[in-house]
This record gives structure tokens, C-alpha cells and sequence, in this order.
């Protein structure tokens, strides 16, 4: 599996309350759906969990992941609070429901918040 470099962005849309759904067709029409979820990091305490450890809890229930990466959102700086970064993947948008029941929230992958897109490009199975 390949992994892209660390990205950021200046908003995240959860913070904003907005939902989006980011989706795209494969070559051989794979509907791909992007989630994302705060990578539990602490500011001035603890790093966040890594993308590809983050990762177990998606294929540990059966999603499988295309690709991977971190994402920085700007956050105020303070410390005790969270760090504004997200760990976001390319799923089977037929996985959605069930990523959401683990936490993960849809991400809108369409450059709207000045991340570019796509954050991550699907490369087929692993």
C-alpha cells in the first residue's frame, strides 16, 4: 500500500458542522468514498496515532483501504488541545455505512478547504 506525503489545509470541514460527500470512479468503476478521523494527538502531550495504525481499525472490520494519508487542519494553539490533524483514506464507497459505525466521518475530497485533490490517489487493491 502507498501512503502520500503529509498535506494540510486551512479549514476542516467537521469543525465548520458541514458534511460532504467525496467520492470518484476507479478505471474499472470502483466507487471510492474518502473518510477521515481525528488522529486522537494532543497538543504539548502526545503525537497522533499513524496513518497505517489507524488503519487496522478499518481492515481489522473487513474495509479495505486504497490509500492513506494525514491531514493538518489549523487549530488554535493551546495546549491539551487537539492537534487539527486527521488521518484520511480511500475506501469502497459500499464501505461507508460501516467505517462510519467505527467513527470515521466522510471527508470532502474536492480541494474546497485548500487541500489539493485528490488527498490520496486509489491505486487498485493492495
Amino acid at each position: 500500500m502507498r501512503y502520500t506525503a503529509l498535506l494540510f489545509a486551512a479549514a476542516r470541514a467537521g469543525a465548520l458542522g458541514l458534511v460532504f460527500v467525496g467520492s470518484s470512479v476507479s478505471a474499472d468503476n470502483e466507487q471510492f468514498a474518502w473518510i477521515s478521523k481525528h488522529d486522537r494527538g494532543i497538543q504539548c502531550e502526545r503525537e497522533g496515532v499513524a496513518v497505517k495504525e489507524m488503519e487496522k481499525e478499518l481492515t481489522g472490520s473487513g474495509i479495505e483501504v486504497f490509500c492513506g494519508a494525514k491531514v493538518g487542519f489549523v487549530v488554535a494553539a493551546v495546549c491539551k488541545g487537539p492537534t487539527g490533524t486527521d488521518n484520511v483514506y480511500a475506501i469502497r464507497s459500499r464501505d461507508l455505512p460501516r467505517a462510519q459505525a467505527l467513527g470515521f466521518g466522510v471527508f470532502p475530497n474536492d480541494g474546497r478547504y485548500g487541500h489539493p485533490s485528490p488527498i490520496c490517489t486509489p491505486i487498485g487493491k493492495p
